[in-house]
């Protein structure tokens, strides 16, 4: 393995290991290898299986197969080299043959991981990680928080858009009415408005876990208590790790949502939970607890790095040409669980059992809003900040998404989002990758799903100075309001199953009022953005746009600038004033496809195979099946109507009324599309006739040569009018 050492290929050797008990306190006692072993024989897993009897005298079987792992060119077809002396990247392969001796794991290779020992010369070796001679186990180190503090102070002294974030996120004197300062011995609940002003501090991000009721709760009765002392012993230990890097980063103070608000007083969470977009936006550092609180009491480690890291072995006997010789090599050979590989521990999304913390609704606003965010607890520290991430082991790491860094502008650079087009689509393009990470959430509490989304849109409306209503933006409406369901077999059975219904409070216009339901062939939501991205690439060619020309809510009253906050969460009552047109239609099946027909005729196209598939219809009710009965007295609206001119290789801008200058002798093409709601009568409100959503509908066709469109909304009587949509 090691300069002047050979071993033939394909050389076996079986060894009886040690006991299970014996290999476990290796790993804990600090033993790299172990460690490595004791995850390779899921150790864990088999060791708390009550089903299985454990004998504490029984050995694991090891087997370990010499081989290349990359083939030299010279060894022909023979993969193996079997017999032969292994080249210089040769390989010694680890596995469990049988975690019991009853169990013959050889017979079911899938349940079999592997560990691989190579030299230092292994071309594909990760040098990084050969920097590490020695690794903290203990997520309580020391040496850890001095990672932390050093990442801390890097972005704390050279990171300008860190620097400038929090005055784009929080809202001008808004400040959280308590904190917990934990200055000296002591901790305690700090509410002096004078001493609030101008406080640094720190923020914890975490899970409640399964049952909150567990999770240390500032309640009314507690209140004046807690001014005094918080009893320690009496706060987890991710509570009083949370701390701990407190002050060894240097503040006195932290904000902890169950102990800075009273959990008791609907009145105190409401108008703390508000202030998100402060709280968090100014904050010095927040700490992401990632794991949720199962059996702290008895978790020894936090983490443990050298799972990932290659641990370092020098042989003490080693075979060189022939001849035995003892002594210890003069290079170290490696053991890793894939030699040259370490993952990147980066998963804002799709790994949610490896970042379950970041699979909560609550958190991910957090994760939004905060300048710089320090994942803990997990196998490895993390670093996030507005100007990218950074690993323990990997440092910068490569190809991440999804990070504070992509949603940077949507909170920093749209100030005049409405005089530019290029500004305007990024805008929504992060827009709706926010709501769309958003709505893959959990919440313990599906209520809490606008409200805890709030500091974003709150934090948006600050910067850009827009209108937030319900989930969209009042001056895109003709596009936000485009949001479909995707209707699959999957996601039917899906909502058949778990009987969600949409709640009755909030705005059937808005994606709110569909229930958190994910794709269950994919990571995604049920609700998809495809019409709206269609159509808003092509928006420099709109020739008809609604617009909402009014909004009420019953809670607004007559100071609507005092009583704004109600707008980010409680959308119960919610009505929009939609300037657009209106034709009756008719939903009629066709076999198993549901079709829209305006004035009761299908709407056919020139370009499709099929002359009824150039208009598609969504219905917004996902349980419906062919030849169900379907609403009647419904109306189509038209939100946007786009068209333009192919010709020469090249879009041009409709204008039925001119000869089109690149008309290319009518060789070129028109092309056209319109979407918009179909909507059925709903009660009256105010002697006003008032429509809810049902569906959604989209049209697309093109003709040869530069020809007029005409659109059910061009007919004859059609004109604008103003329809109330609830």
């Amino acid at each position: 393995m090691v300069e002047e050492v050979w071993i033939i290929a394909g050389t076996t050797e079986t060894v009886h290991l040690c006991s299970m008990d014996e290999l476990k306190s290796g790993s804990l006692s600090g033993c790299h290898l172990c460690a490595l072993l004791w995850t390779n024989c899921m150790g864990d897993l088999l060791k708390n299986n009550s089903n299985r009897q454990h004998n504490p005298n029984e050995r694991l079987i090891l087997k370990i197969h010499a081989r290349d792992l990359d083939p030299p060119a010279h060894a022909g077809t023979e993969t193996s080299g079997q017999g032969r002396p292994m080249g210089r990247f040769g390989t010694v392969v680890m596995f469990f043959a049988a975690v019991r001796e009853h169990e013959d794991l050889l017979k079911k290779p899938a349940g079999r991981s592997e560990i691989y020992v190579v030299p230092p010369s292994y071309p594909k070796l990760n040098e990084r990680t050969l920097d590490w001679d020695s690794v903290t186990i203990s997520s309580k180190s020391d040496a850890g928080l001095a990672q932390v503090k050093s990442w801390f102070q890097s972005c704390a002294n050279g990171h300008t858009k860190c620097g400038n974030f929090s005055r784009f996120i929080a809202q001008k004197g808004e400040l959280p009415s308590r904190f917990l300062d934990v200055s000296g011995g002591t901790i305690k609940l700090e509410c002096r408005p004078s001493v609030l002003k101008g406080v640094r501090y720190t923020t914890l991000s975490h899970s409640w876990g399964k049952d909150p009721s567990l999770c240390p709760q500032l309640k009314q009765a507690l209140l004046e208590s807690f001014k005094t002392k918080i009893p320690e012993p009496e706060l987890p230990a991710k509570y009083l790790d949370a701390i701990r890097i407190t002050r060894y980063l240097g503040f006195r103070y932290i904000w902890i949502d169950s102990l800075c608000i009273i959990q008791d007083s609907e009145e105190d969470w409401k108008k703390e939970s508000l202030k998100m977009a402060s709280v968090y936006g100014r904050t010095s550092c927040n700490i992401s607890y990632i794991y949720p609180p199962l059996d702290e009491g008895q978790k020894r480690f936090l983490r443990d790095p050298r799972l990932d890291l290659p641990c370092k072995i020098w042989p003490t006997l080693s075979q060189t040409k022939g001849k035995q010789s003892t002594g210890k090599a003069s290079k170290y050979i490696l053991v890793q669980n894939a030699p040259g590989w370490i993952g990147s521990s980066w998963a804002s999304m799709t790994e949610d059992d490896l970042w379950p913390l970041l699979s909560r609704g609550w958190v991910f606003q957090e994760r939004i809003l905060c300048p710089r965010n320090v994942y803990y607890g997990g196998p490895r520290l993390l670093w996030e900040c507005c100007e990218g991430v950074k690993d323990e082991l990997l440092g910068q790491p490569v190809n991440v998404s999804r990070t504070k860094q992509d949603f940077y502008s949507i909170f920093s650079g749209f100030e005049t989002i409405l005089h530019g087009v290029d500004q305007f689509e990024t805008f929504n393009g992060q827009w709706y990758s926010l709501v769309q990470e958003y709505r893959l959430r959990d919440l313990t509490f599906e209520k809490d799903r606008a409200i805890a989304f709030a500091g974003v849109a709150k934090a948006i409306q600050n910067k850009t100075k827009l209108t937030y209503l319900a989930g969209m933006w009042k001056e895109f409406a003709d596009l936000q309001l485009l949001w479909s369901i995707d209707h699959t077999p999957e996601t039917r059975e899906l909502c058949r199953k778990e009987s969600k219904s949409r709640p009755d409070y909030i705005p059937s216009w808005s994606w709110f009022s569909v229930p958190r339901t994910p794709h269950p062939l994919s990571e995604r939501d049920v609700v998809s953005f495809q019409i709206t991205m269609d159509m808003y690439t092509q928006l420099r060619h709109a020739t008809y746009r609604a617009q909402v020309v009014s909004f009420n809510h019953p809670k607004l009253g007559f100071w609507p600038w005092r009583d704004q906050d109600v707008l980010f969460h409680d959308f119960q009552g919610l009505s929009i004033t939609l300037r657009t047109r209106k034709v009756p239609a008719t939903l009629q099946w066709d076999d198993e496809t549901l079709r829209i027909l305006p004035f009761g005729r299908h709407e056919l196209g020139e370009s499709a195979w099929d002359p009824k598939m150039a208009m598609v219809y969504v219905h917004d009710d996902i349980s419906v099946t062919p030849g169900c009965s379907l609403p009647g007295d419904i109306y189509m609206i038209l939100l946007l109507k786009e068209a333009w001119y192919m010709g020469a290789g090249r879009e041009y801008s409709y204008q039925p009324s001119k000869k089109q200058k690149h008309s290319n002798n009518g060789n070129g093409r028109t092309v056209w599309q319109y979407t918009g709601l179909a909507v059925a009568r709903s009660e009256t409100n105010n002697g006003r006739s008032c429509w809810k959503r049902v569906g959604i509908f989209f049209f697309a066709d093109r003709v040869t040569g530069l020809k007029s469109i005409t659109t059910p909304f061009t007919k004859e009587g059609v004109r604008d009018e103003d329809v109330v949509l609830v």
